[in-house]
């Protein structure tokens, strides 16, 4: 970012108000210029092979479980740019996004003048039975997006409760990111994986296990250098 740049972006920062999504729709509006740091990564993604080539592969793995049907998935926490856009371009399952900021992203792709195959519905994950109602989806995908949610034990039951029973929950993100952010901006807590599952550690130190006392079923962990997969089968 040159010095232009980052002057206007601390501009924009004192004369905005400073509410809790203020970073983060800065943050997509500097990605969907085409600027900045990403934009490599905005380039490819305007594209379909883009689209493809991101496409999370334990995602279709899923959707291939789905042999009769197409699967309906929901991408809770999308950004204005789904990960899972790519399933409904090739029609290997049906997408729905949903975001708090559905309509801050709507007006920045009005901004850019761009257009994008799956546009989110406005909504907060602690909410979702009463968007979408009890046993909707097959599949309920998460990226680095459920540490952002006000309460995240409401999060995580309202995200198995849309889910169909023998459906699938799967969760992707950065561990501990609430502390390496010193718990600014929407980095409200401390997901981490373990064996028996899935963990949110609060800033006063509290620690919650998500799935205890739901109707899931651990079947996969993945941990990488910086990042985290976890899955989850609704009974």
């Amino acid at each position: 970012m040159n010095l232009l740049k980052k002057v206007k972006r601390k501009i924009v920062l004192f004369i905005k108000p400073q509410g809790k999504f203020t970073e983060e729709v800065l943050f997509w509006e500097e990605f969907l210029s085409g600027s900045g740091p990403h934009a490599q990564y905005f380039q490819e993604l305007s594209t379909r092979q883009g689209r493809k080539k991101y496409f999370p592969e334990d995602i279709l793995t899923l959707i291939s479980k789905f042999k009769k049907k197409l699967p309906s998935i929901l991408d809770c926490g999308s950004g204005p740019y789904s990960n899972l856009s790519y399933a409904q371009e090739a029609k290997l399952a049906l997408v729905t996004a949903v975001d708090p900021l559905a309509n801050d992203y709507a007006g920045l792709l009005h901004k850019f003048r761009l257009s994008y195959p799956i546009i989110p519905v406005k909504g907060h994950a602690e909410s979702l039975i009463s968007l979408f109602g009890s046993n909707t989806f097959d599949v309920v995908y998460s990226r680095n997006a459920l540490d952002h949610v006000q309460n995240v034990q409401q999060a995580f039951g309202e995200m198995t409760h849309v889910c169909k029973p023998k459906g699938f929950i799967s969760i992707e993100g950065k561990p501990y990111e609430g502390t390496r952010r010193r718990w600014k901006g929407l980095h409200k807590h401390n997901l981490y994986a373990q064996k028996d599952g899935l963990y949110s550690q609060e800033p006063d130190g509290t620690v919650i296990k998500l799935n205890e006392k739901l109707p899931v079923t651990l079947r996969r962990i993945t941990h990488l250098s910086s990042w985290f997969s976890i899955l989850f089968q609704k009974k």
